[in-house]
């Protein structure tokens, strides 16, 4: 799979196929029955994660014929990749560089790989997901994911603070979004 996915990808397409699990057998010297991989697959467009897929399935057919074993290859999809709306991206990174200065303040250039849920709200609304640098200058920098992390409570405070000038800048250029809904018929009486 590392060999031959990339090669079936465009380079100009980002893939991210990572094997993160496997599992089988019960003693070193016993040639396990059954092996389950589990693993990820990240992509930026459904269209190559669709044909990434299907890819991999072409190749575990050709490898179950040609090693005479039986492989099952199931998948399901996860989340999809992170569209950021251009004018709210702008707006946030206005407002970021009201409240923490313009040289705190860096646009990344380039998509993370990284798997967000998030991105299941940007496929309903417009939306935005930016970052806010956590690392406590008092600590060593530890991986978000490990169990050394901890967060320096203060990027909590810059984050509100950013959100709140968002939406104080949204409501400047949109402020219908901001109108009182109509009453109800009892409130009206």
């Amino acid at each position: 799979l590392y060999l031959f996915v990339p090669r079936a990808t465009d380079s100009h397409e980002a893939v991210v196929l990572t094997v993160g699990q496997i599992t089988g057998g019960h003693n070193p010297n016993v040639i396990p029955e059954q092996v389950q991989l589990a693993g990820t697959l990240r992509t930026l467009s459904v269209h190559t994660r669709e044909k990434t897929l299907r890819h991999i399935e072409q190749l575990v057919r050709g490898l179950a014929q040609t090693s005479g074993t039986r492989i099952e290859f199931r998948s399901q999809w996860g989340s999809p990749a992170v569209e950021n709306d251009t004018r709210l991206t702008r707006l946030v990174q206005q407002a970021a560089q009201e409240v923490l200065g313009a040289d705190h303040v860096e646009l990344i250039p380039r998509p993370s790989m990284g798997s967000e849920d998030f991105a299941y709200f940007t496929q309903s609304v417009p939306g935005v997901l930016f970052r806010v640098g956590c690392r406590s200058p008092r600590g060593p920098m530890t991986p978000l994911h490990s169990p050394q992390f901890d967060i320096d409570e203060l990027a909590m405070l810059h984050s509100a603070r950013i959100m709140a000038r968002v939406l104080l800048r949204f409501a400047q250029y949109h402020p219908a979004c901001f109108v009182n809904p109509p009453a109800s018929k009892q409130e009206q009486t």
